[in-house]
This record gives structure tokens, C-alpha cells and sequence, in this order.
């Protein structure tokens, strides 16, 4: 089972237009704690569309049970994958671009990031990943 802290990844956004503002780039005013509960809606959403382009790969998640002061949304997998960490990782960056494409900053690395997210647990893929002694 990986958990995805939503907080956390709200956290990240809040900091990453922080400094892209400081920058001087044009970030929506709602990406801010101001509009806290409305991101995490948005996150739970997105998460919920992550899941379902990643097909039979999930098996069980908790994300339509998520109540408004809920943290972690869990998700578990058909298969044991090499690097949970990792796909932990790649799960919160693929939430932040789709937050951030949400909210008008672009969607293609969000796009881009699903279909390979999806393309890399494909039994196909797999293959590639056995070592021959």
C-alpha cells in the first residue's frame, strides 16, 4: 500500500508558486493556504483520475472515502513494484502537475506523466526488468 499526503503535496504547490511569484510569473491567486479546502478537493479528484488511467494496476484505494480533514489517500497495487518509494514519488509529482494543470499552469506534464506512469506497469514492461545471471 503507498499513502499520498495530501497536505504535503499541498505544501509543495504553495511553495512552488511562492518562488514562481517571486520570479515575477504569473501564478493564480489560488494557489494559496487561502483556498486550502477547495485544492484538496481538487487533489482528491485528481487522484481519482490518476487511478483510474492506471486501470486494473489499482486494486483497492481509499480515495472516495476521503472526509475534509482526511490526509492520506491510499492506493494498492495488483503487483508488489520494484521501487514503492519511487512510484510514491512519481504518484505526488503526477498529483502536483495535475493540481497545478487544474488550475491553468499547463496539463501536458501531467498528461505525459499518466500515460507513462501507465505504459510503466504494463506486464510488457516488466520484461525489461529481468536480470539473466
Amino acid at each position: 500500500m503507498i499513502g499520498i499526503s495530501i497536505n504535503a503535496v499541498l505544501d509543495g504547490i504553495y511553495a512552488a508558486s511562492a518562488l514562481r511569484r517571486a520570479r515575477g510569473a504569473d501564478v493564480p491567486d489560488l494557489l494559496n493556504h487561502r483556498h486550502h479546502d477547495m485544492l484538496r478537493r481538487v487533489a482528491r479528484d485528481v487522484l481519482a483520475r490518476i487511478f483510474m488511467a492506471l486501470g486494473p494496476a489499482v486494486t483497492a484505494s481509499n480515495v472516495a472515502d476521503i472526509e475534509a480533514d482526511d490526509d492520506i489517500i491510499t492506493v494498492e497495487l495488483g503487483f508488489e513494484p520494484p521501487h514503492p518509494g519511487v512510484l510514491k514519488a512519481e504518484l505526488e509529482a503526477l498529483l502536483t502537475a495535475g493540481i497545478l494543470a487544474v488550475a491553468g499552469i499547463g496539463d501536458a506534464a501531467f498528461v505525459a506523466g499518466v500515460e507513462a506512469l501507465r505504459e510503466s506497469m504494463t506486464p510488457q514492461a516488466a520484461v525489461g526488468r529481468i536480470v539473466r545471471a
